[in-house]
């Protein structure tokens, strides 16, 4: 918005919470009425104390080989389920591994909060870790 164009439009603004988006309504000068809607979004993290430095001769790179076989399926949910379901909400996701962690992150709209803590639910409680998958990400990532 230009600084001439700034001016059209009065100090007057009110908002307000409408389910998970907030409102704000601000009064131009010609009595005109602009209405804009922000939707309120978070971002869910959980991190785990386990990263490379954990890792001894032999096994470095594990820790980022399980971080891509979270998205490989549970009990419940089938490979890429997750991703699916947090895309189907609006959200997206990802995760990444340093030395001394490993996190997962949703974004998705405020009310959409509990299904990111189911599905990191299902992480924490069913993860299964199918063999074919597990060659492939062994394939993908550097083991040394």
């Amino acid at each position: 918005m230009s600084t001439a164009a700034a001016t059209d439009f009065t100090a007057t603004a009110s908002t307000h919470i409408c389910g998970q988006t907030k409102v704000i309504q601000i009064s131009k000068s010609d009595d005109q009425m602009v209405t804009r809607r922000i939707l309120t979004l978070v971002t869910s993290q959980v991190w785990y104390k386990v990263g490379s430095s954990y890792e001894h001769g032999g096994v470095t790179g594990v820790s980022h080989v399980l971080e891509h076989m979270m998205f490989k399926g549970t009990e419940k949910l089938a490979p890429g389920e997750f991703s699916r379901i947090i895309a189907e909400n609006g959200g997206d996701e990802n995760a990444f591994t340093g030395r001394d962690y490993t996190a997962y992150f949703q974004t998705m709209a405020a009310d959409r909060l509990p299904i990111s803590f189911e599905l990191e639910a299902q992480h924490l409680r069913f993860l299964t870790l199918p063999e074919e998958e597990f060659l492939k990400e062994l394939e993908g990532v550097a083991i040394t």
